[in-house]
């Protein structure tokens, strides 16, 4: 009997892209959502000086004597993470491109934590074009979200990209299969109504972890108005937690904290400048508020602040560019109370009972663009300053 030599094994790859690719993470102090696209999991060893990592499930914190000690020993390809870092830094990653063309990403029915594991930014509804989503489905970024609603995904997040993580609530248990074609398309870049417009307000998206959803309809003493007509801002106490965007009339927003918080909001009426804060408040949680079908309503009533109105020709700031003084004029004799607020929400500067064309002092104020709010009894009127370096 002649013995054979054993047969040569052979492993026949059906599944692994053979493209190499880099991945350029840019994070930012605080917390960022991301996901990477390589075929082999990622090791921490890339994220040396991340204070802490999240998963859906999992979690592990960088200790200063141990390392990294937790659940979590590398970052896979279709699920998202949440990173605290101290500092920004660019991370850099190299390796073979995830094959997404047969591998699909299992969607649990409530909230899953998932990647986006392709070569190339795409818009949503060419992202997922082989998958079919439920109505009210939501997928959520820390650029906004967007919501499955007759036929179309609707909302502020128009285009998915690598790199970043995303949070897809899922009106059922399905598998998302993302369409591997790389080409540019503009049939949902034609439908997405978010305009970059300046707001008086600014918020920092990575300062807290989690994300509350909101889709709101505006009523102004009982009627229906357009998101168009407003600036929308959401609150904590006075620190801005996010801006609300017009779509299709519409308020869509990300409010961004921790758990908990009151949220509180405040509006500002587009022409006559007239202030709103409601009185209304909910506690933030990561769950949605309101649906395009059933949105929450922002109710603007006798209640909140102000409904009179200052004429442009009875208020004075000047200079209009500021260095250390400014003066205010209202032809009101007293104003009761003069607000300096910055971008992001915050009251810098307060003066009550202040005499009407008093010199106040504001060399205290950083170089930035501020709103100034002045109340003289029924009235409230809110400007746009500039301050300079004195």
């Amino acid at each position: 009997m002649e013995t054979k030599s054993a047969a040569r094994e052979y492993t026949l790859d059906l599944f692994d892209n053979k493209e190499e690719i880099t991945l350029d993470l840019d994070l930012k102090e605080g917390w960022n959502w991301v996901s990477h696209n390589m075929n082999n999991n990622v090791f921490l060893d890339k994220f040396n000086n991340a204070v802490r990592i999240l998963g859906q499930t999992e979690e592990t914190y960088n200790d200063k004597t141990f390392g990294f000690v937790g659940d979590i020993s590398f970052l896979k390809p279709v699920e998202g993470y949440k990173i605290q870092m101290p500092a920004s830094e660019e991370i850099e990653i190299n390796g073979l491109l995830f094959n997404s063309a047969h591998r699909s990403i299992y969607l649990s029915k409530g909230w899953n934590w998932i990647g986006y594991p392709l070569a190339h930014e795409m818009e949503i509804a060419q992202a997922l074009e082989p998958f079919s989503p439920s109505e009210d489905d939501l997928i959520v970024g820390q650029d906004g979200f967007a919501t499955f609603y007759d036929g179309e995904w609707v909302g502020a997040l128009t285009t998915l990209k690598p790199g970043k993580g995303y949070m897809y609530k899922s009106a059922s248990d399905k598998r998302l299969i993302y369409n591997t074609t790389a080409t540019s398309s503009s049939r949902m870049e034609s439908k997405a109504r978010m305009v970059e417009e300046e707001s008086p307000w600014s918020y920092d998206c990575t300062k807290y972890p989690n994300v509350m959803p909101i889709i709101a309809q505006i009523y102004d003493n009982g009627s229906a108005e357009s998101a168009d007509n407003f600036y929308v801002a959401a609150f904590c106490s006075d620190e801005c937690r996010g801006i609300g965007y017009n779509i299709n009339g519409l308020v869509m927003m990300n409010v961004f904290g921790n758990g908990n918080e009151n949220i509180t909001f405040k509006l500002i009426k587009k022409g006559t400048e007239e202030l709103f804060e409601l009185e209304q408040a909910i506690p933030f949680k990561q769950e949605m508020i309101g649906k395009i079908a059933e949105p929450y309503h922002l109710m603007i009533n006798e209640n909140n602040t102000s409904v009179d109105i200052m004429q442009n020709n009875n208020i004075l700031i000047f200079p209009n560019v500021i260095k250390s003084d400014m003066t205010v004029t209202t032809g009101q004799g007293i104003i009761d109370r003069i607000t300096v607020t910055s971008s992001n929400g915050t009251i810098v500067n307060i003066w009550n009972q202040i005499e009407d064309g008093t010199k106040l002092n504001v060399s205290n104020l950083v170089p930035g663009i501020y709103m100034v709010t002045i109340k003289s009894g029924n009235v409230v009127k809110t400007e746009k300053i500039i301050k300079v370096n004195n």
